[in-house]
C-alpha cells in the first residue's frame, strides 16, 4: 500500500469525457508508466503534464492541474492536506 497515488481536492470521475489534466512526476518514472498502462488499458484520455514531483500539491491546489500523481513522501500527508485518492496505482 505504498505505491503512486493520483490525488485531488474533490473526488473526480477519471474516466470522464472531458480529459483531466494530471500531473505526473517526469515522463519516465516508474509512477508515470503506472498510470500510462492503467489510462491505456480502460481506453481513458488524459493530459498528463510533467511536474517536478515535489510540485504536484501545488499544481494541484492552485487549479494548474486537476489532479495529480503523488509518491514519496506526499503519500504520507496528503489527508492532512485536504487530498483525496483518486487511484492508488500500488
Amino acid at each position: 500500500d505504498y505505491g503512486p497515488r493520483v490525488v485531488a481536492l474533490e473526488r473526480l470521475d477519471i474516466a470522464r469525457r472531458e480529459p483531466l489534466r494530471i500531473g505526473i512526476p517526469g515522463t519516465l518514472t516508474s509512477a508515470a508508466l503506472a498510470l500510462r498502462l492503467y489510462l491505456h488499458d480502460r481506453g481513458i484520455e488524459a493530459v498528463l503534464v510533467p511536474v517536478h514531483f515535489d510540485r504536484v500539491h501545488h499544481d494541484v491546489r492552485s487549479g494548474a492541474l486537476d489532479c495529480g500523481v503523488i509518491i514519496h513522501e506526499g503519500q504520507i500527508t496528503l489527508e492532512r492536506e485536504g487530498f483525496v485518492t483518486l487511484l492508488d496505482l500500488g
